[in-house]
């Protein structure tokens, strides 16, 4: 008998096995870990896996430039098994810690951490981002995503990026099934497939040649769905309000539509579902909004001459957060956003050179085992 991935024999007609027309079930692990508790259930023949690696955290630099962390890099393949058999150790990635940087020094943000299930599909965590007292940091690269040979229906994406600033920029967005995570090049956190530019968080999917969806322009507040993901009595995951299910938030692109969040001051206003946070310039305190699910958090932009504080908004999964910069001369403190749970990447922050800059952390990593029974 020919002998599967794992020493086990082949499931039946392996080698015109398909995809099954949907995935049923699923078992999702959102907190970093090792876990090797998965026994294949019975009827089931082939294990579909998403993985997302942790996202980098971003700089922070007193009185020069910080980029944002990198977007976790992101896979997907199907692994043929049998009935009883138990899969090898899921390791799910941490999120990159913060960083603080003292007044007048500069710090750079930390990776994160590697997602995997056994040696067969690996996901790295995005970079953390530079940080300089002068000058231009250069880009923060985001995690990349491989599997070996033998798996099925293989799926990589390796972008999430933050570019290369002399302020601070967003944070990278993790890679998802739909796309490479988009690449930051401004205040705002990057979306799933919009880079964040100026204020304004990355939208999630792409409307026209030259726009994203909820990139930081629609209507205050969006949608307002910025609920936490809830355990319901099924042992599945939704999102509190929503008919969804976690599942459908990795597999299903129309269920991301929401719109963006205007600007405003001194709060930007929160981005709707799958939308960017809308980003903020005030001559006092700013505050960026909240990027939406697969959307990118705005950027926060403090112009007070002599007293500022800027904060950067939060995406809520896989986006980007928002960078801080202030350019007050006597106090201006910085505080950046954090990275979407599940790879998203923090932003820089930029605080005056007599003060503190505060970095946040990224996105925890994922995995998401699939499988439906009779294939």
């Amino acid at each position: 008998m020919n002998k599967g991935l794992y020493g086990f024999g082949l499931p039946p007609n392996v080698a015109t096995r398909v995809m099954p027309p949907r995935w049923a079930n699923y078992r999702a692990y959102m907190v970093a870990g090792t876990y090797t508790n998965f026994i294949v259930p019975a009827n089931v023949f082939q294990i579909g896996a998403f993985v997302i690696g942790g996202g980098g955290s971003g700089g922070a630099s007193s009185g020069g430039a910080a980029a944002g962390g990198g977007g976790g890099g992101f896979v997907f393949g199907i692994i043929d098994v049998i009935p009883g058999q138990s899969i090898p150790s899921v390791i799910v990635g941490l999120g990159a810690t913060a960083v603080v940087a003292s007044a007048g020094t500069a710090t750079s943000g930390n990776s994160g951490g590697t997602s995997s299930v056994g040696a067969y599909l690996t996901a790295t965590g995005g970079s953390g981002g530079n940080a300089t007292t002068s000058g231009a940091t250069g880009a923060t690269s985001g995690g990349t995503g491989s599997a070996l040979n033998g798996l099925r229906s293989v799926i990589t994406y390796s972008v999430g990026n933050s570019g290369s600033t002399t302020q601070s920029t967003g944070g990278g967005a993790a890679g998802t099934f739909f796309g490479a995570g988009g690449t930051a090049n401004g205040f705002g956190g990057a979306g799933i497939a919009g880079g964040g530019t100026a204020g304004a968080g990355g939208g999630a999917f792409r409307v026209t040649a030259t726009t994203y969806n909820g990139a930081g322009t629609g209507t205050a507040n969006g949608n307002g769905l910025l609920a936490a993901f809830v355990s319901a009595s099924n042992g599945t995951q939704q999102l509190l309000g929503s008919q969804y299910t976690f599942l459908d938030y990795l597999t299903n692109s129309a269920i991301y539509n929401g719109s963006g969040g205007d600007s405003g001051s001194p709060t930007g206003y929160n981005g709707g579902f799958g939308a960017g946070g809308g980003g903020v310039s005030s001559a006092g305190a700013a505050t960026g909004g909240i990027g939406g699910v697969g959307g990118g958090a705005g950027g926060a932009y403090s112009t007070a001459s002599t007293v500022g504080i800027a904060t950067g908004g939060t995406a809520l999964m896989f986006g980007g957060g928002g960078a801080s910069y202030t350019q007050a001369s006597s106090l201006g403190l910085s505080y950046a956003g954090a990275g979407g749970a599940f790879g998203g990447g923090s932003g820089g922050a930029v605080s005056n050179v007599g003060a503190n800059a505060t970095g946040a952390a990224g996105g925890v990593g994922l995995v998401v085992l699939v499988w439906t029974e009779g294939y």
